[in-house]
């Protein structure tokens, strides 16, 4: 009589909700509204309990069976924070919120997955920027290097291939140039030999010749000897 429609002296009928038809399916449905009220920690009392299992809360205390099973559980404040009502929103609302968390992080996850591929390319490519550079400077250092020894090289045979000439030219005499410029010097005085050593270190500094190896090299010997000249000179 607890679930059915009893009707009212004007003749109406008032709705009381279904109950399940057998004790099994009683106890199944109470078992089930305990374990989701229990599960969202919010204290619930009889009526919470048997409104969300179907059942009416008659029911519930004239079946001695489904006292034992429900115990104190029921005995939540006459001021609940949430009604069933409420609770059932609350509880779609944070499966919602469940559903949502889950879509974020795994798109974090992938965000973070993007960034470290990104990362690893930029890496990547900054040391094979890097490593390019190096290389291209190291060609560079070398052919810089090789160039200045072939220059070196030619100069050094050109100018022994010349001395070699000079002396087969003079019948091997080697010190016939250091002897005429010491004979002119010995006749020049004191101050004019100072005065052209000084203009012809000006003509003859190899500073001036950076570019032509083999004139810096032959303008050093003469400023050399000029200038021991210009010392024994006195």
């Amino acid at each position: 009589r607890d679930n059915s429609e009893t009707p009212g002296e004007t003749g109406e009928r008032r709705k009381r909700g279904r109950r399940p038809g057998d004790a099994t399916a009683r106890r199944a449905a109470v078992e089930r509204a305990l374990t989701d009220l229990t599960s969202a920690r919010v204290p619930f009392s009889m009526g919470d309990l048997a409104e969300r299992a179907g059942i009416s809360r008659a029911t519930l205390y004239r079946d001695a069976g489904l006292r034992d099973l429900v115990g104190g559980a029921g005995d939540g404040p006459a001021n609940r924070p949430v009604n069933a009502r409420d609770f059932r929103r609350l509880e779609t609302e944070a499966a919602k919120l469940g559903e949502e968390r889950k879509t974020l992080r795994r798109d974090l996850r992938m965000a973070e997955r993007s960034l470290r591929e990104a990362q690893d390319r930029i890496e990547r490519m900054e040391a094979d920027r890097a490593a390019t550079a190096r290389d291209r400077r190291g060609d560079t250092e070398v052919g810089q290097g090789a160039a200045e020894k072939i220059k070196t090289q030619a100069f050094a045979e050109g100018f022994a291939a010349g001395a070699r000439a000079y002396q087969q030219r003079e019948g091997g005499r080697t010190s016939g140039g250091t002897a005429d410029l010491l004979s002119a010097a010995s006749r020049l005085p004191r101050a004019a030999m100072l005065t052209a050593r000084k203009t012809l270190a000006r003509a003859l500094h190899p500073d001036l010749y950076a570019s032509d190896p083999a004139t810096a090299l032959l303008a050093t010997e003469l400023l050399k000897q000029i200038n021991a000249l210009a010392a024994s000179n006195g």
